[in-house]
């Protein structure tokens, strides 16, 4: 009989060997509920994923607590995890400090999904890239020498959209003050 916990360390060991050639790849965290796992008297089984876009790789899945969500597993996974410059993605549940300063310890970027549940930080960001698109981006420290912006226009179920993406760094230094 195969010791499950023997054998999770054990593979842990080896895909923590492996992490080195991930540096530079897209490591998307994800929760997820599996389907028709909910029983009588007993909440659905829900799991946060490491995923290694490119590669089609989970590193590792944790179960989160009974009672508990995405923000208490995220820091588990992430300390179980070496992502040394991995860029690191996470939806608007995992958009925490406590989690960014974890993902930067480990000396990877992030690119965290802002939505509605944080009103002011997402109100900051917009107020930055507003006053960033009324001087056409100029001054924005971004890693092309010609800027990164970029604008896109979509059909999709019948109504047409436009967005315009811009990849900014070190934001803190131009417009309002952004902390992770």
């Amino acid at each position: 009989m195969l010791d499950a916990a023997v054998f999770e360390r054990c593979f842990i060991a080896w895909m923590q060997s492996l992490c080195g050639a991930f540096e530079g790849l897209q490591v998307a965290l994800d929760g997820k509920t599996a389907r028709r796992s909910k029983s009588p008297g007993q909440k659905a089984i829900h799991r946060v994923s490491a995923f290694v876009h490119g590669l089609g790789l989970t590193l590792r899945q944790v179960k989160t607590a009974e009672k508990s969500n995405e923000i208490t597993a995220i820091p588990e996974l992430l300390e179980a995890l070496l992502l040394k410059g991995c860029i690191v993605t996470i939806d608007a549940m995992g958009c925490q400090k406590a989690i960014a300063a974890k993902i930067i310890q480990q000396q990877s970027d992030y690119a965290l999904l802002v939505k509605n549940n944080q009103p002011g930080l997402t109100a900051t960001i917009e107020g930055f890239f507003e006053a960033a698109a009324r001087t056409g981006y100029q001054g924005v420290p971004t890693p092309a020498p010609n800027g990164s912006t970029r604008t896109m226009g979509a059909l999709r179920h019948g109504v047409a959209s436009s967005r315009t993406i811009c990849v900014a760094w070190r934001v803190s230094s131009t417009g309002p003050e952004l902390r992770h």
